[in-house]
């Protein structure tokens, strides 16, 4: 008599729980895209897309902790993991901004100076799209008294080497300086978003109609990157 012991391997699934759903605007009930989402205390997260459209995985050991809802010109909202789960349609209040004092002043397009300019030869290095949640780069750029006759910001170039990039979509975020020395409050009230075509070595981003003059304790220029489907093809 032979015997014959078949083996039957163990597999260990995670439990999963998927998201879907809305991010609405309260007041005008519009969709609201490119919104990031995160559950905090991980490294998961998302962004609404063109639609306003979410879907995010959960594990089960991210149920019992809290989803950040943040975007542009609306305020940001937490709410539980397990309420998440079950709302098809997320509402985010707008943002009521307080104006400072504004300045008017002449705006000369005949005097233009490049700041910080570099070479495709300068780029060294590269980021991917394989974190699971939306992220930042941002550069400080100080101000100069010689900034002084082309004070108005007229357009922002990204440079990407000679690397093999797919196409894809990022937003402009423009910072003003915290105490702490670090990014602070968007100057920039409304989305920018930029398109790349795939092998696309630089993007220049035209802001002359923003009227946005070179902050005095000066500023950071970021890239954020969209944790969106279009960006994962």
């Amino acid at each position: 008599m032979k015997v014959f012991f078949l083996l039957f391997p163990f597999l260990v699934f995670s439990q999963q729980n998927v998201a879907k759903g809305l991010v609405l605007d309260k007041v005008t009930n519009e969709p609201i895209p490119y919104v990031n989402i995160s559950i905090l205390e991980s490294t998961i997260g998302t962004s609404s897309d063109d639609d306003g459209s979410f879907s995010l995985e959960i594990k089960e050991e991210d149920i019992n902790k809290i989803v950040s809802l943040s975007s542009l010109g609306y305020e940001s909202s937490k709410i539980p993991v397990s309420l998440f789960l079950k709302s098809e349609e997320i509402f985010l209040n707008p943002k009521t901004e307080v104006l400072e004092e504004v300045v008017i002043k002449d705006k000369l397009e005949e005097k233009t100076k490049t700041v910080n300019k570099i070479e495709d030869s300068d780029l060294c290095h590269g980021f991917g799209s394989f974190a699971e949640n939306p992220w930042i780069i941002a550069l400080y750029f100080p101000y100069k008294d010689a900034y002084e006759e082309t004070e108005f910001l007229k357009s922002i170039k990204f440079h990407f080497g000679n690397f093999k990039n797919k196409k894809a979509k990022f937003r402009l975020r423009l910072f003003t300086v915290g105490k702490d020395s670090l990014p602070d409050i968007d100057i920039l009230k409304e989305n920018v978003i930029v398109e790349l075509k795939k092998k696309q070595k630089e993007a220049v981003v035209d802001v002359a109609d923003y009227d946005i003059i070179f902050p005095r304790e000066g500023f950071y220029v970021a890239f954020e990157w969209l944790y969106i489907p279009y960006n994962e093809e």
